[in-house]
Parts: structure tokens; sequence; C-alpha cells
């Protein structure tokens, strides 16, 4: 029998604040690093049960590399664990939750950080 559902099961972002202010002493790979841990955290997920991390990013300037492979480092996550950014500009995230969810229904995961 095929499972066709896919559930959010959370969801964690960062705090608000004005662009060059409160946050701008991190790094998009700190705050997302932050986001994840805290994720996982509090979900109980067995890291190796985590297929894909996709982060959804809508200006790369100043980000440095692949800033997802940045953020499951920071987040303490093992690296073998694939991390890539989608830069689909405003519907980045969207995009992100899409690719996860494809990835849960065609079987290739069970559990997707977007």
């Amino acid at each position: 029998m095929h499972n066709d559902s896919v559930y959010i099961i959370d969801g964690v972002r960062t705090a608000l604040a004005k662009p060059s202010r409160g946050l701008k002493k991190f790094t998009a790979a700190q705050l997302a690093g932050a986001v994840i841990k805290e994720l996982v955290g509090r979900n109980k997920i067995n890291p190796s049960l985590i297929a894909e991390v996709a982060l959804g990013n809508t200006v790369s300037a100043g980000t440095g590399q692949n800033f997802a492979r940045q953020s499951i480092a920071l987040a303490g996550l093992p690296l073998d664990i694939p991390a890539y950014l989608v830069n689909n500009v405003c519907s980045s995230d969207l995009q992100s939750v899409i690719i996860g969810a494809q990835a849960i229904l065609s079987g290739q995961a069970q559990v997707f950080i977007a």
C-alpha cells in the first residue's frame, strides 16, 4: 500500500529584526544553525534519520559558500547529510518544502528539513 501523506511536524524561525540592525552580528549560517539545532532538539529527531536539508535563500551576497553546509555543522549534525540552498527569490522557503515533500513521496526520504 502506497502512503501519499507528508507531514510538517514543526516550524522554527529566528527572531525578527530590521535589516542591518539587531541580528547583524550573526552570519546566515549561524542563524540557520541555531534554527536547525532547535528543531532537531525539541522534536528529538535522530540525526541519522535526516535524509537532506534544503534551505531557502533569497539574497546570497556575503554568505560564503553553501551556508546550508555550514549550518548543519553549527547545529551539530553529521556532515554526511546533504545540505544545499534553494534560491528562488521570495518563494525559496516554499520551494524547499516542496522539494522535501517530493523526496518523501518518492521514497527517497523519511525526514527532510526545509
